[in-house]
């Protein structure tokens, strides 16, 4: 393969020592900011150089690097614009060259460009794989809370061929994790009594009245149950078709849990789709169609906070594979705020 002539800025006369790309691009470079940008670099020219080769005044030092991957590594050392890298492919390839050379300059750039941009979003599992290749612990966890939006079963990315199997196991026991909290929440967001029911049809047999205590302790309360200071009780107050917890809520919860099951932060349950289907099941109570809305706005805003304080808590590889339960309370801290508003 034919040599290729150098290019700005990696031609002489500013270059004392030629690198050439596996490809045959040559570059001719600057020892003195190699010797700054990588350790590598400056141990290397520290010792005693090869003369020229191939028609070549300066020392040639050949690479494994191709050449774009080599411009790109350079031009983020040399004091000239930086490229703004946006391709996975040669993220991953830059940032395995920086590290090669110990370019720490460099390795901080390309782990922003893994999870700064939108390569977090839009391809996670790709970003986890490589950082867990080149063990950059944040960036994996990061990656690991990325693929928490998104259905894994089935998805294959080439970086899968060189990722360790146990690597693979702790994301998925990660998600697991997450998602069997999320469920529990939600669950318990439904529930009215000590012994929580089992199912929608059980929840008929909540009792006609219940201690104003607990019933404060309850999650989004239907208002058609009034307070009785005699008694110290709330009664329900005909004809709404709720029980304590508002069967708006219920449905959704119930709904909700189905959905993480797939995508652990599905974002589909905070739809106008999603909560078309939740209103009109409000629709049947009198006091829930008119409230519903409101009540669901400041309930979901509370479980996305939950989501992603859960998603922070649980620990992945190289970590410790256990959860860290915060006792987040989807029930009271929604019900204080409703109280407080109406």
């Amino acid at each position: 393969m034919p040599i290729t002539k150098p290019i700005a800025p990696f031609v002489a006369p500013n270059g004392d020592v030629t690198l050439r790309s596996s490809d045959q691009q040559d570059f001719q470079v600057v020892k003195a900011i190699l010797t700054i940008a990588s350790s590598f670099f400056k141990s290397m020219f520290s010792l005693p150089q090869p003369e020229g080769q191939g028609g070549c005044e300066l020392p040639v030092i050949p690479v494994t690097e191709d050449s774009t991957t080599l411009d790109t590594l350079l031009r983020l050392c040399y004091p000239v614009k930086k490229p703004i890298v946006t391709d996975i492919n040669l993220v991953e390839a830059v940032l395995g060259a920086a590290l090669k050379y110990e370019m720490e300059i460099v390795v901080q750039e390309m782990c922003r460009a893994l999870v700064s941009g939108g390569l977090l979003e839009s391809q996670p599992l790709r970003v986890y794989a490589i950082a867990c290749r080149y063990e950059l612990d944040e960036e994996m966890r990061l990656a690991a809370k990325a693929t928490l939006k998104m259905s894994i079963e089935g998805v294959y990315v080439k970086e899968f061929e060189t990722l360790p199997t146990s690597r693979y196991f702790h994301l998925l026991q990660y998600r697991s994790q997450v998602t069997a909290y999320l469920d529990s929440v939600l669950y318990q967001s439904t529930c009215t009594i000590d012994k929580p029911p089992t199912s929608f049809e059980e929840r008929t047999g909540v009792p006609k009245a219940l201690p104003k205590q607990d019933a404060d302790a309850m999650s989004l309360l239907c208002r058609c149950f009034v307070w009785s200071p005699s008694n110290s009780l709330y009664y329900s107050k005909p004809p709404s078709s709720c029980k304590f917890v508002a069967d708006f809520w219920v449905s959704f919860a119930s709904r909700a849990r189905n959905a993480i099951h797939i995508v652990p932060h599905n974002q589909g349950i905070y739809s106008q789709e999603f909560l078309r289907e939740t209103l009109q099941v409000a629709s049947k109570c009198e006091y829930c169609s008119k409230n519903a809305a409101a009540q669901w706005n400041i309930a979901s805003e509370k479980l996305r906070a939950i989501m992603d304080d859960n998603a922070n808590e649980v620990q992945t590889y190289p970590f410790y594979t256990t959860i860290t339960l915060v006792h987040h309370s989807l029930s009271l801290d929604c019900t204080q705020t409703f109280q407080s508003s109406i």
